[in-house]
């Protein structure tokens, strides 16, 4: 009985040491400020553009700015789907409401969080939102506060 018992701990501690999968969590409502009402030139050098990764006491925040989505924004606003793959994370921010309308509306600022990263790991965002995509690689840690062009 007594051996028994050890082999059951003995088994208890082995399995029990492995890590399970990264539970993600993230917001729902990406935050955004809206349709901007000007309009701005294919030039202009400060409408490229830029996603910033940047870490948060709440986990990885995505902050995407001069996006260029569907006008149905503004009839239910901005939704994203997340899933992890082992070190991979796909993020697809679009519009909530599925009916497209024949016009594009430039958002200034999009942002939203995910949590349950683990500090120090490698990963790669498969990052997809309109018509841009990147993928993108980076350490997560605390001093985490990148720059990235999406064009």
């Amino acid at each position: 009985m007594k051996n028994y018992l050890i082999l059951l701990l003995a088994a208890a501690v082995l399995f029990g040491c492995e890590k399970g999968p990264e539970q993600l969590s993230f917001s729902t409502v990406v935050t955004n400020t809206g349709c901007n009402k000007a309009t701005r030139a294919e030039t202009d050098e400060d409408s490229n553009p830029f996603l910033v990764l940047k870490y948060t006491s709440n986990g990885l925040e995505l902050t995407r700015y001069n996006a260029l989505l569907n006008c149905a924004i503004n009839n239910g606003g901005i939704i994203c789907d997340v899933s992890i793959e082992g070190n991979v994370i796909s993020y697809h921010a679009y519009e909530k409401d599925g009916t497209m309308l024949k016009c594009l509306c430039p958002v200034d600022r999009m942002s939203s969080v995910i949590g349950g990263l683990r500090l120090g790991k490698e990963y790669v965002l498969e990052y997809k939102c309109g018509e841009d995509r990147a993928s993108i690689g980076f350490v997560y840690s605390n001093d985490l506060n990148e720059v990235f062009p999406l064009n």
